[in-house]
């Protein structure tokens, strides 16, 4: 097909074809102004309260409005955000029952048909600050070995506005959890408040430090039959004792009873006596206290 024929097909016939073409746009226009629809379109909600008042309850945030409007309006709005603005001035308990006036900068041409839910329920309370104090929660057990020996907390107490229903029968607020299991050494967390009521908020929006301070768990063990070593020119009778050692669970179970040894030293004050003892795990001088169960008696060998 030529460019002559193409001019030809499109000049064909062309004022009926512009009476088409209005007619077409003109129905579209129609349909776009005049012919009018119905569309469910989310809306957030906004409450104005007085001052010194605060929810006690949690009212919906969100509401789905039924609107009638031309097709072309319908469209645009589903691009935009509606708002309800709800006046409770006069109104702090019950159901609140929505209106079309709540829907703020909607368009002359658009008619709010329903709202779902039709009503909200309204509870408001006084509003209160107190300062609390401040508790660390704190659960489970460290590494085997190991114990909680205390913790502090930063700061030790906050200020807490909600609502006085609830605020006023309150003396403490807890942090988040905190887990204990597999930890062996001291710490300091950074961690969050527990959020106790919906209505409560924190005057410094920060989180705490709580200082978990652990220690190691110390046992007694009893060894039997360790060998007494004496200094040259000494004779100790007998020469094996049992003892009780006292030190840190995991390192005293992990002596070995044959390798301990008693080892007795002479007084450098005074001749002849023996007053200090020492006691070794093989080569390794040991600095936990201990107790001797059965005393021995030390004598002097005679010089020859």
């Amino acid at each position: 097909m030529n460019l002559r024929n193409i001019i030809s097909i499109l000049t064909q016939n062309a004022g009926l074809k512009f009476i088409s073409l209005s007619a077409s746009l003109l129905i579209w226009i129609w349909v776009q102004t005049q012919h009018t629809e119905q569309d469910r379109i989310r809306s957030k909600v906004e409450y104005q309260l007085p001052k010194n008042l605060i929810f006690l309850n949690q009212p919906s945030q969100t509401i789905m409005v039924t609107l009638e409007a031309p097709k072309g309006v319908i469209r645009q709005l589903k691009d935009t955000e509606l708002t309800a603005n709800i006046d409770l001035s006069t109104h702090n308990t019950g159901p609140f029952e929505f209106s079309p006036k709540d829907i703020v900068n909607l368009p002359q041409s658009v008619k709010v048909v329903q709202f779902s839910p039709p009503t909200v329920n309204i509870s408001l309370d006084e509003r209160l600050t107190r300062t609390l104090k401040v508790e660390p929660n704190v659960s489970g057990e460290p590494l085997r070995g190991w114990k909680l020996l205390e913790t502090h907390v930063i700061p030790k107490e906050v200020t807490v506005t909600g609502a006085k229903t609830v605020l006023s029968n309150m003396a403490s607020v807890r942090t988040m959890g905190i887990s204990l299991s597999k930890r062996s050494n001291s710490e300091m967390v950074s961690i969050s408040l527990e959020k106790m009521h919906h209505s409560f908020s924190l005057a410094e929006k920060k989180p705490v430090q709580v200082e978990i301070i652990l220690e190691e768990k110390t046992i007694e063990k009893e060894y039997k039959n360790i060998p007494i070593i004496m200094p040259d020119g000494w004779i100790a009778t007998p020469n094996q004792t049992g003892i009780i050692i006292e030190g840190p669970l995991l390192k005293i179970e992990a002596i070995k009873n044959n390798k301990l040894k008693l080892v007795w030293k002479e007084s450098k004050e005074e001749i002849n006596t023996i007053n200090q003892v020492e006691l070794y795990d093989g080569e390794k001088l040991l600095s936990y206290s201990f107790q001797i169960l059965q005393k021995s008696e030390f004598r002097k060998e005679p010089t020859p």
